[in-house]
């Protein structure tokens, strides 16, 4: 029969719960989906920067998203609207890719068991290497919605990773409350307040972001003989080549690195006699 329609001698209440079964079904198998996506994208990530937008349900982490990114998103003042998780690739200026997700609205005492359910989406959270908490700034209940949320990001072990508190809605914001909102950015470090629907404050957000990002920067000089230029090409693989001279003695190269790729290029150096060995 159609789906909702009673079976015989079936009573609303029974038809509900079958209903309401199908539904959690269907969605555990998206959840499913989800979170086999997620560990196959994980591989595609390693060795990029990972920003995750955590957040009470309506706080407003889609409208940052597409704000940061220029990425078209789905906004919607609504419950959970952002169920898998929105990774866009946000163009920083620094030597390897910077990669911004946004991940489901958290809601206040949200169950064990649904912690559990949306572990795919909240796994980007738990791998990101930079947290941006988004609050309702005009929201009535800001100190609980921000409780939530910390409560739990330490269920899912991400109490202890850097977090930026972005206080968003700053344009929706009255008077009356922004005394309080003067005493909640002074109360709590790497705090801003902007609004993502008209850009206000998002420079400094920006700006400092992209001075956390640098910092996994790593910089070295070296000169290669000139019969070497296959090595002059690895490094432009492995870093951004700042400067590059042809002296008469060799060739010359300034390069700034990604985490651990210095490493990798000096171990090929002294592999190739380039760079004494490391004295043990």
């Amino acid at each position: 029969g159609e789906v909702g329609t009673r079976g015989p001698g079936e009573t609303q209440l029974e038809t509900d719960r079958r209903i309401i079964k199908k539904k959690i079904g269907v969605l555990r198998n998206r959840l499913a989906q989800i979170e086999k996506q997620a560990h196959t994208q994980h591989k595609s990530r390693e060795g990029s920067f990972r920003i995750a937008l955590v957040g009470y349900t309506n706080s407003g982490k889609s409208t940052m998203l597409k704000r940061l990114t220029g990425a078209d998103v789905l906004i919607e003042n609504r419950l959970f609207s952002t169920l898998d998780t929105s990774t866009r690739k946000w163009d920083l200026d620094v030597p390897f890719d910077v990669l911004l997700s946004d991940t489901v609205g958290f809601i206040r005492k949200l169950p064990h068991d649904l912690v559990a359910s949306f572990h795919a989406t909240l796994m980007e959270a738990r791998e990101a290497d930079l947290l941006l908490h988004i609050i309702d700034a005009s929201s009535l209940t800001i100190e609980f919605d921000i409780e939530s949320v910390n409560r739990t990001l330490s269920r899912i072990e991400c109490d202890e990773h850097h977090t930026l508190m972005i206080f968003n809605k700053l344009d929706q914001v009255g008077d009356e409350q922004l005394i309080d909102l003067q005493h909640l950015l002074a109360e709590h470090g790497d705090s801003f307040a902007v609004s993502a629907a008209d850009g206000t404050g998002i420079e400094k957000v920006i700006e400092h972001i992209l001075g956390i990002a640098q910092l996994r920067e790593e910089r070295g000089e070296y000169q290669l003989p000139h019969s070497r230029s296959d090595l002059a090409a690895r490094l432009r693989t492995l870093a951004t080549v700042e400067r590059e001279e042809f002296l008469d003695d060799g060739i010359f190269l300034e390069a700034r690195f990604e985490s651990g790729q210095k490493a990798r290029w000096e171990k090929a150096l002294r592999e190739a006699g380039l760079l004494p060995p490391i004295s043990s």
